[in-house]
């Protein structure tokens, strides 16, 4: 057999072999560097939640006070806005289903439906 093709089918074998040396290794690396800093978030935001937890006594997966609570659960979703009625600008408007928003007054005003 030809000796340069012997040794181009050696060099060939030992490049690829490199190369995938080198792709475990950066493959390796990078698990590593992920796992790191996924410790670091999770350890900040332990110190984050410790703090916290220090300042208003309560851990914070607790459950929200009453006035955080909204007034009744039967009512629409309120939040900043222009009321279609009057034309104002509100801190709470309530954002009906059809797109209408209103304010509390004029939510009162409006007609029940059966």
């Amino acid at each position: 057999m030809n000796p340069q093709l012997t040794m181009f089918g050696q060099n060939i074998f030992l490049l690829i072999g490199i190369a995938m040396l080198l792709a475990i290794i950066a493959i390796v690396l990078f698990a590593a560097v992920m796992g790191w800093r996924v410790w670091r978030f999770q350890r900040q935001q332990h110190d984050v939640d410790r703090e916290f937890e220090k300042f208003t006594g309560k851990p914070p997966s607790a459950k929200p006070d009453a006035a955080d609570l909204p007034p009744d659960p039967n009512l629409p979703p309120m939040a900043q806005g222009i009321c279609n009625e009057c034309g104002r600008v509100f801190p709470k408007v309530y954002h009906l289903p059809d797109g209408e928003r209103l304010c509390k007054s004029c939510f009162s005003k409006r007609p029940a439906k059966a």
